[in-house]
């Protein structure tokens, strides 16, 4: 399988969210926040923030729903607190 899209910086990642109406209000939050737990893996954490499939501007375009923030979203929070779990784990 070969894949078209490219790979894309953390200014770029930061950009396409805000572009799909994510509110970032600390962009150094978030660029660490990207450059340390990666983009795709907090893509899951994302879904549940994000417009039906149903009702998204396009087929296949990923947008978030109206409020969504990067800064106070329980996502952000919430893996955060699941590498901090695994962390904890894989150290016993």
């Amino acid at each position: 399988m070969e894949f078209c899209k490219p790979p894309l910086k953390v200014p770029e990642q930061i950009e396409l969210l805000k572009k799909r109406g994510l509110t970032i209000e600390d962009e150094s939050k978030a660029i660490r926040v990207l450059q340390h737990v990666n983009y795709y893996r907090l893509r899951a954490y994302w879904l549940p923030y994000e417009v039906a499939e149903n009702d998204r501007p396009a087929p296949g375009e990923h947008a978030f729903r109206k409020g969504a923030t990067f800064d106070r979203n329980s996502s952000t929070n919430t893996v955060v607190d699941d590498l901090t779990l695994l962390s904890q784990m894989s150290m016993t």
